[in-house]
């Protein structure tokens, strides 16, 4: 089995997860699933980036230790994880001692190879950013100057270890030139080297401090001295496998298909400092970076530093309580909403409205209400017994949409994926007014009738094999009520290939109507 090894960026636990953080980790669960349907040896991971000031800050204004303040945290982000069916094989705590290994391992790696230095670092610092910043990243008009997304900025002065990035920088660039998949999407590569380009500062790596991974004690200053926190969460990538602990496992699975961060996260850290790292340590660089766009309410980022976070499990709750519909079902629909709504990599505007609508049309009218029409005549026309399909233009149909299916899912462009299966769902929907069964039952025409209710109990088998990814939950609800044992591999989606013995057993409607408005007020996650 070819290995696909997929990693989400680590999050900041100093406040629940709101909408914009949580697609990332549902996109990255899509991908994987994706991979796993295809066959092939899926490693993801995620997980929580715990050694932040601001989570220390957090933690004493809710009265807690920082330790525990990051275990309650933790486990509030892994089960929200769990409640939108991220399905990860590695959840990371950047606070756990096998972390703490690798990030001594590769610090000392770097001080053998000269990559570290001793110096003074005097300069602006953004607590919300996690960042050293310089004038050209900050509004220097007021006093103190602004960081544009977090505030007010802090001047600091301190000694502390620095890494030769700037060192790395043509290196970097060489490697871009010659694997351009290596920063995807495109324009996010063109922003990428345009940033290196301008040239690449060394980069102050440890911090005063008691709460974060120590430097080595036996190294030169190393007393009361930590890991600087972005230096520190970058490695995590190489905990997650292994590094420094399980040399066999490590060899297997580095390095990473693919990585997916925010925009903002791209070219200073994951696209300079982590590739810089990685050449000093002469480990081979991630295949390809994705750098994501934002999801944003009134045209602003959806952050926790604004006052009005939208929590994807109130939004699902939401969606539940207006509908009826099931809680997993609403997930379901957020999940289809946020793959579908934009191109990846994007920026999306996230409106309750907009969700409404997709839950509406595409899954109440075009798959839910399919799925109800055909159950229902197969138990009263046949006595729940499928019969086979016909080998008729559907079938064709779905062996092309199956095709664009994979074209698209490979480039990872979801809307295009999905909007092939809804095209197909809608010729399956068009099929069961030309071919209409209670017409043909009526007249007696009981081979027709057969070929079109097979054939329709086919199709809708073949389109949950390609929504099960996007939507896990709403595929086995499809399957339990064609009565299917499902198998999600890629042979299934194949026309003909698991009708014999079937019989359909009706259930309740998957996605009924919307029966109440939406509460304005916006839901707080932090």
């Amino acid at each position: 089995m070819p290995k696909f090894f997929l990693t989400t960026a680590i999050y900041y636990i100093n406040a629940r997860p709101h909408v914009g953080s949580a697609s990332e980790a549902i996109v990255a669960d899509v991908i994987a699933r994706y991979h796993r349907l295809i066959g092939d040896e899926v490693y993801f991971s995620t997980g929580t980036d715990e050694h932040a000031l601001k989570v220390v800050q957090e933690a004493e204004k809710q009265g807690l230790s920082t330790p525990d303040y990051v275990a309650k945290m933790a486990a509030e982000w892994r089960d929200i994880w769990d409640r939108l069916g991220v399905s990860y094989d590695r959840f990371i705590q950047t606070s756990e001692p096998a972390h703490h290994q690798a990030v001594t391992a590769v610090f000392r790696r770097l001080h053998a190879h000269g990559d570290l230095y001793w110096d003074t670092y005097e300069g602006w610092y953004c607590v919300g950013c996690e960042s050293y910043l310089t004038e050209a990243d900050l509004d220097m008009s007021t006093d103190p100057p602004r960081c544009p997304i977090h505030g007010p900025v802090q001047r600091v002065q301190e000694d502390a270890y620095f890494f030769r990035t700037s060192a790395y920088a043509q290196r970097i660039l060489d490697h871009i030139a010659a694997h351009p998949e290596f920063i995807q999407p495109d324009f996010r590569r063109n922003e990428v080297v345009a940033f290196i380009e301008r040239g690449l500062r060394d980069t102050c790596i440890t911090r005063k401090g008691a709460w974060g991974v120590p430097v080595p004690p036996e190294l030169p200053n190393a007393a009361g001295n930590v890991i600087y926190v972005w230096f520190d969460a970058l490695i995590d990538y190489l905990t997650v496998v292994g590094f420094a602990q399980d040399d066999a496992q490590f060899a297997r699975l580095w390095p990473p298909d693919l990585q997916l961060v925010g925009k903002d996260i791209l070219p200073r850290f994951h696209a300079s400092i982590w590739p810089a790292m990685l050449l000093a340590a002469e480990l081979p660089l991630p295949r390809t970076i994705f750098g994501h766009g934002f999801w944003q309410m009134g045209g602003e980022k959806i952050s926790k530093s604004r006052g009005d976070l939208v929590g994807p499990i109130e939004v699902a709750d939401d969606l539940a309580t207006r509908t009826g519909c099931r809680f997993e079902l609403a997930v379901d629909a957020l999940r289809y909403f946020l793959c579908r709504e934009v191109p990846y990599g994007s920026d999306g505007d996230f409106t309750i409205e907009a969700l409404d609508a997709r839950y509406l049309a595409d899954l109440g009218n075009d798959l839910g209400n399919l799925l109800s029409r055909v159950v229902a005549m197969t138990q009263k026309y046949l006595d729940g017994r499928v019969p086979a399909p016909a080998a008729d233009g559907i079938a064709q149909t779905a062996a092309g949409t199956a095709a664009a299916y994979r074209a698209a899912m490979d480039r990872l462009a979801f809307d295009e994926a999905l909007r092939a299966v809804w095209d197909y769902l809608r010729a399956l929907n068009r099929y069961v007014d030309e071919r209409a069964p209670w017409a043909l039952h009526k007249q007696g025409d009981t081979a027709a009738l057969d070929a079109a209710l097979g054939t329709l109990w086919e199709g809708i088998r073949i389109a949950a094999c390609l929504v099960q990814p996007v939507m896990p939950n709403t595929a086995q609800h499809l399957a339990r009520q064609l009565g299917w044992d499902a198998e999600w591999t890629w042979p299934r989606v194949q026309w003909g290939g698991a009708t014999a013995g079937a019989r359909v057993n009706p259930g309740a409607v998957l996605f009924p109507r919307i029966e109440s408005a939406h509460n304005p007020v916006p839901v707080t996650a932090g």
